[in-house]
């Protein structure tokens, strides 16, 4: 009978065996690890169109990361830009985006900082499958900004970072239904458009808009019903339109503006007052209101004092009175017309301007519920 040390001894030599050793290889054999990718600039010279998916491919795989000239993305199947990742800085002719009908998504265009600063244009038009704008978030200057015609988009956002723009139109995007990414805007050198976004109810990026130095136009965005999220407008260079929005119910929004070239309020029919034009003071052009059929009242105009050229109060047919231009000293040098307001009675707060005006045949009444001559309304003959 073998001894039990003879068992331990076999088991231990079967379990050294049992292990397979690790090869080596030759310091010369391994295989060298690769090296940190090292990024460098590199720069396309020219101008760059790519009208396909394959063209999108091929660029991609040059790994430029800037671009001096411009670029043009346009074609009916590209649908993926994430080879353009490389892509940093566009300058020289900016960014346009246009016809692209199954692009869906600008991801790809993540790590794009700058469109330069001469013709810094963006343009992003119908593009029928795009859903929204997210792939954009570097950009912070931006001399032009389109976003029109693009069927499917249903929200603004990933332009948080935009603090200054040329000018900035928002039009013709028919499911648009909200804008929140505008939050760091503070600057428009240009004008403002937002223009037959016709499903378009909301506003929640622009509270830190300070400034548009032109026009500034909301019109016919006919489910829009606020304009509140302008509440830091501060000045507005040139005309102001606000008409055919159809829900919208005040202009509150406007609290600061203090001096206007002009405006026109015309169309909005559920539009009631006026209100976010307490602080409004001078326009020094056009002022006029008409058309607008759920108007009750133009009492939050009573600090206008002046009106440099031509006023008009036309067709607002629940308008009853004139309530809130007893401030008014100055309607201009050419024409002050009130026609067509079908239940307006109440003409006694314009008596301080018929007396400071130079010429009474300037100021036309007519086509009112009650329509008495400029001496009438002197006369406190005013009202019914």
């Amino acid at each position: 009978m073998k001894s039990p040390l003879y068992f331990i001894i076999i088991s231990l030599f079967l379990l050294s065996c049992s292990k397979s050793e690790e090869p080596t290889i030759p310091p010369s054999e391994q295989q060298k690890l690769p090296e940190e990718e090292i990024v460098t600039e590199k720069i396309h010279d020219g101008y760059v169109e790519l009208k396909t998916q394959v063209e999108v491919n091929m660029f991609g795989e040059l790994k430029y990361t800037q671009i001096e000239g411009g670029l043009k993305i346009s074609g009916t199947d590209i649908s993926d830009l994430t080879p353009l990742e490389s892509l940093t800085k566009i300058s020289g002719g900016g960014l346009t985006i246009i016809d692209n009908s199954i692009l869906e998504s600008l991801k790809g265009l993540q790590n794009l900082t700058s469109l330069g600063t001469q013709f810094a244009n963006l343009i992003i038009s119908g593009n029928d499958a795009l859903t929204s704008l997210t792939g954009l978030e570097k950009l912070s200057d931006i001399a032009i900004l389109k976003v029109e015609g693009n069927g499917t988009l249903t929200t603004i956002s990933g332009l948080d970072n935009l603090k200054s723009v040329g000018s900035l139109s928002i039009s013709g995007n028919l499911k648009l239904k909200s804008i929140s990414g505008f939050n760091s805007l503070e600057n428009i050198d240009g004008s403002f458009e937002l223009y037959n976004n016709r499903e378009l109810a909301t506003l929640d990026g622009f509270q830190n808009l300070v400034s548009v130095d032109k026009d500034f136009l909301v019109t016919y965005n006919v489910e829009l019903n606020s304009l509140e999220d302008f509440e830091s407008l501060e000045h507005i260079g040139s005309n102001v339109e606000i008409a055919s929005n159809d829900e919208l119910i005040d202009l509150d929004g406007f609290k600061k503006i203090t001096w206007l070239h002009a405006i026109e309020i015309t169309k909005n029919s559920k539009l009631q007052n006026l209100k976010g034009l307490e602080s409004l003071k001078t326009v020094e052009y056009i002022f006029g209101i008409a058309e607008n059929p759920s108007l009750e009242s133009i009492n939050h105009l009573s600090n206008l004092i002046s009106i440099g050229y031509a006023s008009y109060i036309v067709e607002n047919v629940k308008l009853t009175t004139l309530q809130g231009l007893e401030n008014l000293e100055d309607s201009g040098s050419y024409r002050f017309l009130i026609k067509y307001n079908t239940t307006l009675t109440n003409l006694c707060s314009i008596q301080t301007l018929i007396q400071e005006m130079d010429d009474v045949s300037n100021i036309e009444i007519e086509f009112n519920l009650f329509n008495p001559t400029p001496q009438e309304v002197l006369n406190d003959n005013c009202a019914l």
